[in-house]
């Protein structure tokens, strides 16, 4: 009788991970023409979920994907695909990020979003074009 208490409490405990709702994300990034062709670029897509309800609250990454090796073309917009995925919880919104560097090792940014871009409000799935902007300096 013991191990039945025992096994339905897991169960009840594992319960909410057994009803998340799976999120999916596919995001196709476009890079204007550039000036000038370059190649070796890797590029980083994250999803974060956050509580609307606090302000000060630090965000916390869900998800992460990233390309390597990408060729910017100076004839025509670059677009880089990524698909995300995480779980979604109660109370939580998400939005997501996306960055171009030199090569896999820089902390450089020559592209972003320019703004918040919130992504799954209201649904599980959802498939968008996001611009990035040239970072000027």
């Amino acid at each position: 009788m013991r191990a039945v208490i025992v096994g339905v409490f897991l169960l009840l405990g594992a319960l909410p991970t057994l009803l998340a709702e799976e999120l999916s994300l596919k995001v196709s990034a476009v890079i204007p023409r550039d000036a000038d062709s370059k190649s070796g670029l890797s590029a980083v897509a994250r999803l974060y979920e956050y509580d609307p309800r606090l302000a000060g609250a630090a965000a916390k990454e869900i998800s992460r994907g990233s390309k390597h090796k990408i060729t910017l073309s100076s004839i025509r917009k670059t677009r880089i695909g990524f698909e995300l995925k995480g779980q979604r919880k109660k109370d939580r919104s998400y939005y997501v990020t996306i960055f171009i560097y030199p090569n896999q090792k820089s902390d450089e940014r020559l592209y972003f979003i320019d703004g918040f871009q919130k992504v799954l409000e209201k649904k599980n799935t959802e498939s968008i074009v996001i611009p990035l902007k040239p970072v000027t300096r």
